[in-house]
This record gives structure tokens, sequence and C-alpha cells, in this order.
């Protein structure tokens, strides 16, 4: 028999769906309100609600990102800085190895320099809400079970209002208007 995959958008939650399923006769394999599942072990249309999300989470984030940019920017400047400083003391050291007074003065200026530069760095640090979407797993909430030897999938993501109903299987396409009217 040939596999098929359909699947669909809700509006449910995941304890609303869980009774769905219960009700509809599927067998419940794994149940978990919250849970990491590898994006690529997610189906096609998994995949596109999941760049929805991230995509939707990106255009409100604009000005957040504008400010990390600049604020990275900011720490690779001030990372050179201190690059150049240590250059100098390298120099200065193979140039006269025994003249410790001016080791010590640039020692002591590229300290003050890297504290300046940490006190201004960690005072423009942005806590930015998008390490997630660059991740290689999503967080989730998910329901699997099965039904005439079809696989039933609900995935709610938790930063999401938009959970989705995957079916794969043999008669994935007659399960699924039934299923979709209950959702």
């Amino acid at each position: 028999m040939e596999q098929q995959c359909v699947y669909f958008h809700t509006e449910k939650q995941f304890s609303i769906a869980n009774t769905i399923l219960e009700t509809d006769g599927v067998e419940i394999l794994f149940s978990a309100e919250s849970i990491e599942i590898p994006l690529r072990n997610l189906s096609a249309g998994e995949k596109d609600a999941w760049y929805d999300y991230v995509v939707d989470e990106m255009v409100k984030s604009l000005p957040g990102l504008e400010y990390t940019v600049k604020s990275l920017e900011f720490r690779i400047s001030s990372l050179q800085e201190q690059k150049n400083d240590l250059s100098e003391i390298l120099r200065a050291a193979h140039k006269d190895i025994n003249n410790k007074n001016a080791l010590k003065t640039l020692l002591a200026s590229m300290r003050k320099s890297t504290r300046t530069n940490l006190a201004r760095e960690s005072s423009s640090q942005l806590v930015f809400g998008m390490v997630d979407l660059l991740s290689d797993t999503v967080e989730c909430s998910c329901i699997i079970g099965q039904k005439n030897g079809n696989l039933i999938r609900f995935i709610e993501f938790l930063k999401n209002d938009d959970p989705i109903v995957t079916i794969s299987g043999p008669s994935a396409l007659e399960l699924k208007p039934g299923l979709e009217q209950k959702f």
C-alpha cells in the first residue's frame, strides 16, 4: 500500500486535542506537554508551520535584531582593540625584554582599555530572544497516536498559536476529513 501524508491546522490546544483523539478511537502512543523535537524530524507541513512562526518572530524582532547587529559590531571593534593592545605588548616585549617599565605601562593601559570596553559591552547587552529560532530543535507539545495503521501526530509549538495535525499511513486521506471536522 502507498504511504500518504496529509496535515491540517487547528486552533485546539493540547488537552482538547488529546480528548478529541482518544474519543475518535486513536490509540495514544506518546503524549507530552513539553518536548524538544529535532527540526529534521518534522514533516514538511510541520516545518512550514514552524518557519511561518520564525518569519513572524523575525519581523516582530527587527528593532532588536538591528540593535543586536550594532552590539556585535561594537564587540568586534572592542576585540580588535584588545588584539592590537596585545600585539603592541608582544612587539615591545620582543624588542626590549629588559625594559620592564615600558611593559608595565603598556599592560596598565591595556587593562584600563579592556575594563572600559567590558563595562560598555555589558551595559549594552541585549538578551535576544531568537536563540530558539536558530536551534536544531523545536519546543512543542506533542501527541502521537495510531489508528488503522496510520500514524497521527499533533504538534503545538509552545511559542505559536498554530497547532498542526499530521496523518501519515496507507489511509491518511480517508482519515483526514473526519478528524479535521472534530478539530
